[in-house]
């Protein structure tokens, strides 16, 4: 909902009265140049973001509850501030943009809620529930949340807070790089080179709340190869992207995410031959384009790849 590129959005928690509502903007991204955001009500602006350096960016404010205009240049969008009673829940507030996996093992998410009750909080994904513990203090109880990834399937997953008619929602992103994909069949489309189609076909048939369990199993098989599958897309993507196709994409990166580096390489005006000495066999590209006579050979030196390891 940000310009010129930034990655963030506004949460609302409740103030002393209800009149006065704590606004926390969280920007997990600010563009390489800077950020300026204007919070106008009635023509007059009520508060100025200044953000002036690359990366994450956050500040909480308090406002009236109402609408506002948050402008910067020509941009312009509406935010309206809600009025929070003291005994609801608030809106949950992710810590993390996103979670990687093989680097994160769990998403940080802090929860307020208020008033006096005694109400169990709970926390609900497809396929998952448990039990929360809030710390009191007055008539504000809060903590922040650890929701384990292994609970988590990638893509985009909605969490449930509840407290006895009361809910709250906030949507948590997974995935194995950034930009993370939105979807879970995005998320698989990520692994075509890492595991068989039929196996990822699989998943892709498993019913979203038995996404979680099907996933710990597929990460039980692969998951020890997806550290040095991501380090060859990541390096794939900085030797062989092409104009509007990333480097894995391409069929050179193809044949490297999924063999590694050739033993050899010779190189005569626009043709390269790979010749991969541990698969008995090479492959040979023209202007960066895999030959027809190669194409057959890429998959024998897949498979034979894949039965070596």
């Amino acid at each position: 909902m940000l310009p010129y590129g930034a990655v963030g959005r506004f949460f609302f928690l409740a103030g002393a009265t209800p009149d006065s509502t704590k606004v926390l903007l969280l920007v997990a991204a600010v563009p390489s140049d800077g950020l300026d955001l204007e919070l106008v009500r009635g023509g007059a602006i009520v508060h100025r973001f200044r953000m002036m350096y690359p990366g994450r960016f956050q500040q909480v404010i308090r406002l009236a509850p109402g609408v506002y205009d948050l402008t910067s240049g020509p941009y312009a969008q509406s935010v309206v501030v809600p009025r929070l009673g003291r005994t609801s829940l608030a809106q949950p507030i992710p810590m993390n943009a996103a979670a990687i996996i093989g680097r994160d093992t769990a998403i940080d998410v802090y929860l307020e809620a208020y008033g006096a009750s005694d109400a169990p909080v709970t926390l609900c994904v497809p396929g998952w529930c448990d039990t929360l513990t809030l710390y009191r203090n007055g008539d504000v109880s809060g903590a922040t949340i650890q929701v384990p990834l292994a609970r988590l399937a990638p893509g985009v997953t909605a969490l449930v807070f509840a407290r006895g008619w009361d809910r709250a929602k906030s949507s948590v992103f997974v995935g194995f790089s950034y930009p993370i994909e939105p979807s879970f069949d995005r998320a698989l489309d990520a692994l075509r080179y890492l595991a068989p189609p039929e196996r990822l076909d699989s998943l892709r048939k498993v019913p979203p709340d038995q996404r979680p369990q099907a996933w710990a199993t597929f990460i039980a098989q692969y998951g020890p190869r997806l550290p040095e599958y991501f380090d060859r897309v990541r390096e794939a993507n900085k030797r062989y992207s092409e104009r509007d196709t990333p480097g894995w994409e391409t069929d050179r990166g193809r044949a490297y995410v999924q063999l590694g580096d050739p033993d050899q390489v010779f190189v005569e005006s626009d043709i390269e031959i790979w010749v991969y000495t541990r698969y008995f066999g090479r492959l040979k590209f023209d202007h960066r384009r895999l030959m027809p006579e190669s194409r057959e050979m890429l998959e024998t030196l897949i498979a034979r790849a894949r039965s070596a390891r």
